[in-house]
């Protein structure tokens, strides 16, 4: 018979003879950098690619690094107006596909009568950098590898308005609060988006009951349930209005019931998805004091629900068009009144609209 020592170590024995563990090298491989110029024959590399400071391998590494999007980091900004059409861009340093980029102050011709719109732009021969441009251009369709610096507005022979339409990062952030439609900036790859659901309203407090034995007081009404917000396929939904509080009662000095909070609301489409977590909902109103004798003060409103949060990194076109709605903040509830002379209630509060938060 097999003692429990020995089955202990066939145990672990077999368990031995069944770990493997296999290693086969790779040949033709890069690795940048490399002092031994591992220079990549097998995936179409050269001599000294592996140990030299190369333009292409540089490209990479460090657009990846800078989250693959262009920014500007300083200058680039255009006059407010200027006298005639030919605009100069003041001096500047960007990001443009992980290049770091440096330019003078350069004057630029516009189109007369029109909107033109500026991007800074790596310009490329055979694979490498050959230099940098600044186009303008009417459609607003940005050019490969560039950023945005701006608009100009020109009548028949003068600049008469600029904005600025940079991107300043990296870090920068957009909140969208109004629209329905994003258009993605030149250089921009990945956002990070986060969506909040908007809030409810605070239900209404109710009436105190009457005094003299009756009436009993009157209800106030119910906060409004919120909107949405919606950005691709993210969603966070809105929160529920408060429920009102009931009137006190006339004869038996009870207080009206009060109301409860609304719903709040969920989320979907994102990596993280939270329930409840949007902006504050409206508070709901105070009850209403009694009208004395054996009378009961009114309930007080419930509060407005949060909404949703939802949140996710997506990839994105430089151009492109990414729709979106803003969640409507939750209606107050009104106040119970004028069925006693108990005290009126006190109005809820309306809730928060919904918001988007854009990171690049």
């Amino acid at each position: 018979m097999l003692t429990k020592a020995l089955c202990t170590t066939l145990g672990l024995l077999l368990s031995a003879s069944l770990a493997w563990a296999g290693s086969t090298a790779v040949t033709g491989e890069l690795v940048y950098p490399s002092q031994n110029d591992l220079y990549g024959s097998g995936v179409g590399g050269s001599a000294g690619d592996g140990k030299k400071l190369l333009e292409t391998q540089w490209r990479k590494i460090a657009g990846p690094l800078n989250g693959q999007n262009n920014y500007t980091l300083t200058g680039g900004t255009l006059p407010a107006t200027d006298p005639d059409l030919t605009m100069p861009v003041a001096a500047g340093t960007a990001v443009l596909e992980g290049h770091f980029v440096q330019w003078p102050a350069t004057n630029v011709t516009l189109p007369a009568s029109n909107t033109s719109h500026l991007f800074v732009k790596l310009v490329y021969g055979g694979g490498l950098v050959t230099g940098l441009e600044i186009e303008d251009n009417t459609s607003d369709s940005p050019p490969a590898s560039s950023t945005k610096l701006g608009t100009a507005t020109t009548s028949g022979s003068a600049v008469t308005a600029t904005t600025d339409a940079r991107i300043l990062g990296p870090g920068a952030q957009v909140v969208l609060t109004s629209g329905t439609s994003y258009p993605v900036p030149a250089g921009i790859y990945r956002l990070k988006v986060r969506v909040f659901g908007a809030s409810g309203g605070g239900g209404g407090g109710g009436e105190g009951g009457d005094g003299s034995g009756s009436p009993d007081g009157a209800a106030g009404t119910n906060g409004g349930n919120s909107g949405s917000t919606t950005f691709g396929a993210l969603t966070a939904n809105g929160g529920g209005g408060g429920v009102a509080g009931q009137g006190g009662l006339a004869a038996k000095a009870a207080p009206g019931v009060s109301g409860k909070s609304g719903t709040p609301g969920t989320a979907s489409g994102g990596k993280v998805n939270l329930t409840g977590r949007g902006p504050a909902g409206g508070p709901g109103g105070t009850g209403g004091n009694d009208g004395g004798g054996t009378a009961g003060p009114g309930g007080n409103g419930g509060d407005g629900a949060q909404g949703g949060y939802a949140e996710d990194w997506i990839a994105v076109t430089p151009g492109s068009t990414i729709t979106y709605s803003i969640g409507a903040a939750g209606t107050a509830g009104t106040a119970g009144s004028g069925a006693s002379n108990g005290g009126v209630g006190e109005a809820g509060l309306v809730g928060q609209a919904g918001r988007i938060v854009l990171d690049f």
